[in-house]
C-alpha cells in the first residue's frame, strides 16, 4: 500500500514537473512570439520611415531640378536678349558708320567741287592780271595755266618772274608768299652749316620753279638767279596768344609717294584720292608719267630712292639726277642692293652718290633673291626694295642688319602693298615677299601727321589754343601719328573727332627723354618746343638727321643758340639734350638751310614774339599752303 502510495506521489510529482515545464515552454514561446512581433513591427516602422525619407528626397530633388531648369531658362533668355542687344547695337553702329562715310564722301565731293571752282576763278584772275602787266608776261615761264595759289607758292620758293619794283618787302611778306610769284635780282648768300659752329659760308643757289596744273603736273628748271637776302626774309608776328582755328593740312607725302609707285607697278588703274600737293609728290607724279631719258628729282630724297628701284625694273635706260644737295646725299646702299638683284647701275659722278645711270636688269643675276641691307641708315632704301619685290622673278628675301630705324615707315609700305593684294611675311629681321600679281584698289590718302606737328607746337606755346585739324583718323598707318603721345606729355591734349582731331592746351605732364628712332621728322619740332618751354629733354634715335635735306643736328644747334638755348651731344651722332637757357623771342632771323622742316619747326615761336624766317619758300617741299594757314590762325606777316 505504501509502495502504491509512493508511486502515485512520484507520478504526481512528475506530472507537476511536466506541467511546469510545459507552462514554462509556453511562456517562452509566447515571449519569443512577442519579440518576433515587436521586431517585425520595428522593421515595418523603419521601412515606412525609409520610404517616407526616400519620398522626401525625391521631392527635394524634383524641386531642385525644377529650380535649376527655371534658372537655366532665365539664363538662356538673358543670353538671347544680350545677343540680340549686341546685334542691334552692331547694326546701329554699322549704319552710323555707313551714314558718316556717306556724309564724309558727300562733303569731300562738295569740297573738291568748291576747290576746282575756286581754282578756275583764280586761274581766270591770274590770266587777266598777267595780260595787263607786260613786265610779268614777258618774264613768266609758266607753260600752263595754274591757280593763283599755286603760282604764288611755287614761284615764291624758286623763281623770279616780276620786276624789281614788284619785289618790295611788303609784297614778299604778305602777298607774294600766298598770292604772287616772287622774284629777286641779286644772289642770296647761301649758308652752309658748320658741324658745331654758327659760321656761315656763302654759296650759289640754283632756283627751280614748279608749275603744277590739275590735269598735268609739270616742273621747269631755269637759269641761276640771285634774290637779295633782305627781300627773301619773312617777318612773322602774333599779336594775340589766343588761337581758335580749323585747318586742313596737306595729305601725307609718305603715303602719297608710296601709293603712287605701287599703283604704277600695278598698272596705274586704281583711283587715288587726296594725293599730296607737296613739291616732292608732284615731282614724282610727273616723272612716273615721263618717257625722258633723264629724270631730275630736284631736292626730293624719297622720289630719288623710290624712282631708282622703280626704274630698275621698268626702264631700259635712264639717268637720275637732282640738285647739288641731292648729289651730296648717299644712295650707295640702295644701288649695291639693286645690283645684287640684277640691276645694271653706274655712277655718273662721285661713287655712292647721284647722278646714276640705270641700264635694265641682268636676268642671270636676277636669280638671286636674298640680300642683306643695313636697317639703321634710311627706311626709304628698304621701302624702295619692298615695293618692287612682287615683280622680281623670284620675289625678295630681305635681311635687315643692325638696328632698324623708322620702322613705322616700313610697316606703312607693307600695309599699302597689302591694300594692293601683296602678301608679305616679317619674321624677326627677315622680310619675305614672293613674286605675285598686284590687285589694283582705290585709295584715299590721310592728312600728313608731320604737318600736324607744327600745329601741336602752336597749341603747346599758346596759353589758350583750340585747333581743329581735318583729315586724320585713329589708328593711322603713319608713324608720325606718335606726335599725339609725345605732345600729351608736353602740354597738348588730343581729341579724335568724326573727321579729324582737336588740339587743346593743357598742363605739361613732365618728360625726361623721347626716342625718335621711328619718327625722325618730329625731332626738330619737339626740340624747339622743349627749348621754348624750358624743358631739359633728352632726344635719342637721331642717327639719320645728318643725312636729311641738311645736317639737321648742326642746323638745330646753330639756330637754338640764337634764342638762348642749345642742343648738346650726349652720345655721338645719336643722343642729344636740350639745355635750359634764358629763351627769348625778339625778332631773331632763323636760317632754314633749304630745309622745309627748319622753317616750320621755328615758325610757331611767333606765338611768343616777332620772328623772321629766311627763305620761307622752302615749305613748298611738303606743306605749300603753310603760311596761308598761319594767316588763318591770326599770324601776321
Amino acid at each position: 500500500m505504501a509502495k502504491k502510495k509512493l508511486k502515485a506521489k512520484t507520478s504526481a510529482k512528475k506530472a507537476a514537473v511536466k506541467k511546469a515545464a510545459g507552462k514554462k515552454a509556453s511562456a517562452k514561446k509566447a515571449a519569443a512570439k512577442k519579440a518576433t512581433a515587436k521586431k517585425a513591427a520595428s522593421k515595418k516602422t523603419a521601412a515606412k520611415k525609409a520610404v517616407a525619407k526616400k519620398a522626401a528626397a525625391k521631392k527635394a530633388t524634383g524641386k531642385k531640378a525644377a529650380t535649376k531648369k527655371v534658372a537655366s531658362k532665365k539664363t538662356t533668355a538673358k543670353k538671347a536678349a544680350g545677343k540680340k542687344a549686341v546685334a542691334k547695337k552692331a547694326t546701329a553702329k554699322k549704319a552710323a558708320v555707313k551714314k558718316a562715310a556717306s556724309k564724309k564722301a558727300t562733303a569731300k565731293k562738295a569740297a573738291v567741287k568748291k576747290v576746282v571752282s575756286k581754282k578756275a576763278t583764280a586761274k581766270k584772275a591770274v590770266s587777266k592780271k598777267a595780260a595787263g602787266k607786260k613786265a610779268v608776261a614777258k618774264k613768266a615761264v609758266s607753260k600752263k595755266a595754274v591757280s593763283k595759289k599755286a603760282v604764288a607758292k611755287k614761284t615764291t620758293a624758286k623763281k623770279a618772274v616780276v620786276t624789281k619794283k614788284a619785289v618790295a618787302k611788303k609784297a614778299i611778306a604778305k602777298k607774294a608768299i600766298a598770292k604772287k610769284a616772287v622774284v629777286a635780282k641779286k644772289t642770296v648768300a647761301k649758308k652752309a652749316i658748320a658741324k658745331k659752329t654758327v659760321a656761315k659760308k656763302p654759296a650759289t643757289k640754283k632756283v627751280t620753279t614748279e608749275v603744277i596744273s590739275q590735269v598735268q603736273p609739270e616742273i621747269t628748271q631755269t637759269e641761276q638767279i640771285t634774290p637779295s637776302v633782305q627781300e627773301n626774309i619773312l617777318s612773322i608776328n602774333k599779336l594775340s596768344q589766343t588761337i581758335e582755328v580749323a585747318i586742313t593740312p596737306p595729305a601725307s607725302k609718305s603715303e602719297s609717294n608710296r601709293v603712287l609707285v605701287i599703283n604704277a607697278l600695278a598698272g596705274g588703274s586704281a583711283k587715288l584720292e587726296n594725293l599730296s600737293n607737296a613739291r616732292d609728290t608732284q615731282t614724282l607724279i610727273r616723272l612716273l608719267k615721263s618717257e625722258d631719258d633723264v629724270f631730275d628729282v630736284l631736292d626730293a630724297g624719297t622720289t630719288m630712292r623710290f624712282l631708282t628701284a622703280y626704274s630698275a625694273v621698268t626702264r631700259k635706260e635712264v639717268v637720275l639726277t637732282g640738285t647739288k644737295r641731292m648729289q651730296e646725299r648717299p644712295i650707295g646702299i640702295l644701288v649695291d642692293a639693286l645690283r645684287q638683284l640684277g640691276a645694271e647701275i653706274e655712277y655718273e659722278g662721285k661713287e655712292g652718290f647721284p647722278p646714276i645711270r640705270l641700264s635694265g636688269f641682268d636676268k642671270e643675276k636676277a636669280e638671286n633673291n636674298r640680300i642683306q641691307i643695313r636697317g639703321d641708315i634710311s627706311s626709304q632704301y628698304i621701302s624702295a626694295l619692298l615695293m618692287i619685290a612682287p615683280v622680281l622673278p623670284n620675289g625678295l628675301v630681305l635681311e635687315l642688319t643692325g638696328k632698324v630705324s623708322s620702322k613705322p615707315y616700313i610697316e606703312m609700305t607693307l600695309d599699302l602693298l597689302f591694300h594692293f593684294g601683296i602678301e608679305s611675311e616679317w619674321d624677326s629681321n627677315i622680310i619675305t615677299i614672293k613674286n605675285q600679281e598686284f590687285i589694283p584698289a582705290d585709295y584715299i590718302v590721310e592728312s600728313d601727321w608731320s604737318a600736324a606737328s607744327y600745329w601741336y607746337a602752336i597749341a603747346a606755346l599758346a596759353p589758350d589754343a583750340k585747333i581743329e585739324l581735318t583729315g586724320y583718323k585713329y589708328g593711322s598707318i603713319q608713324g608720325d601719328s606718335k606726335i599725339s603721345d609725345f605732345m600729351d606729355l608736353l602740354g597738348v591734349k588730343t581729341t579724335y573727332l568724326e573727321e579729324g582731331i582737336a588740339l587743346e592746351s593743357q598742363e605739361v605732364k613732365g618728360v625726361e627723354s623721347l626716342d625718335f628712332s621711328d619718327n625722325p621728322d618730329l625731332a626738330q619740332t619737339i626740340a624747339v618746343i622743349a627749348a621754348a618751354k624750358g624743358i631739359e629733354l633728352t632726344l635719342t634715335g637721331l642717327e639719320s638727321l645728318r643725312i636729311k635735306e641738311t645736317d639737321r643736328i648742326s642746323a638745330l644747334q646753330n639756330e637754338l643758340k640764337k634764342f638762348g638755348s642749345d642742343l648738346v651731344e650726349v652720345e655721338e651722332n645719336s643722343v642729344y639734350k636740350i639745355v635750359k637757357g634764358d629763351f627769348e623771342v625778339n625778332g631773331q632771323t632763323v636760317e632754314t638751310y633749304d630745309d622745309h622742316r627748319m622753317a616750320m619747326a621755328f615758325a610757331p615761336l611767333a606765338v611768343l614774339g616777332p620772328i623772321k624766317i629766311e627763305n620761307p619758300g622752302v615749305v613748298e617741299k611738303s606743306y605749300p599752303h603753310f603760311w596761308d594757314d598761319l594767316e588763318k590762325a591770326g599770324f601776321s606777316f
